[in-house]
């Protein structure tokens, strides 16, 4: 009936011979089945569309509200860059991302700058913590790649997603200062502070609590 099931193998599987595959004999397709999106010109503002029960469900221009939504429906979220944003069931049962320079508080160097700095490492970007500037943080991070994306609102185990694909995320811990999520488990969440220098760790119901009185602010990219 033209779906895709998935089935993610727990981690550490080792597959002891390559699986059988079975083809259908005839197929037949009734309707196009061909999901079109125009190429958006490099001005045109973000577009979030929530694929599930087999179709388009739903579009937002915010990236938080199209997961929440595909969260509800079992969903999977694209952009219109033809980009999947997220999926649900997607993440590995743990994962750790590295840091390759704990970027601390120093100077003119906030919490903020220190966490963007340690995201741009990861995508592969270099840049002195202290040379970024910019009206906001998402464009600041316009300035270095293309495709950061805003997840206010999504909960601790909806942003995972984008830990469990190699990618840290940026949340703020109050209303003036920020960490970086980059490791998790089945039994623990853990970030870098740059204000301490320290890395915490937090069971998943303990985070989900920490970062929702903090008003669930996180940030990543694609």
């Amino acid at each position: 009936m033209l779906t895709e099931k998935y089935i993610t193998l727990p981690a550490g599987f080792l597959m002891k011979g390559k699986p059988k595959i079975t083809y259908t004999k005839y197929v037949m397709v009734t309707e196009n089945t061909t999901f079109y999106i125009n190429n958006p010109s490099k001005n045109a503002s973000d577009k979030y569309y929530i694929y599930a029960y087999g179709g388009i469900t739903g579009s937002s221009s915010d990236a938080g509200n199209a997961i929440r939504q595909a969260d509800e429906q079992m969903g999977v979220v694209m952009d219109n860059h033809n980009h999947i944003v997220w999926e649900r069931g997607g993440k590995f049962l743990s994962n750790t991302v590295s840091l390759m320079d704990k970027t601390t508080v120093s100077g003119n160097v906030s919490s903020m700058k220190a966490c963007m700095h340690m995201l741009l490492q990861s995508a592969q970007v270099t840049e002195d913590a202290s040379a970024l500037k910019g009206a906001s943080t998402m464009d600041i991070l316009k300035k270095y790649i293309s495709t950061p994306v805003n997840l206010t609102g999504c909960t601790v185990d909806e942003i995972l997603y984008f830990v469990s694909s190699g990618k840290p995320v940026i949340a703020m811990k109050n209303s003036s200062q920020a960490v970086l999520i980059n490791a998790y488990t089945s039994s623990s969440v853990s970030w870098f502070d740059p204000s301490t220098g320290a890395t915490t760790k937090m069971s998943p119901n303990g985070a989900e609590r920490f970062f929702e009185n903090a008003g669930y602010v996180f940030i990543s990219y694609i």
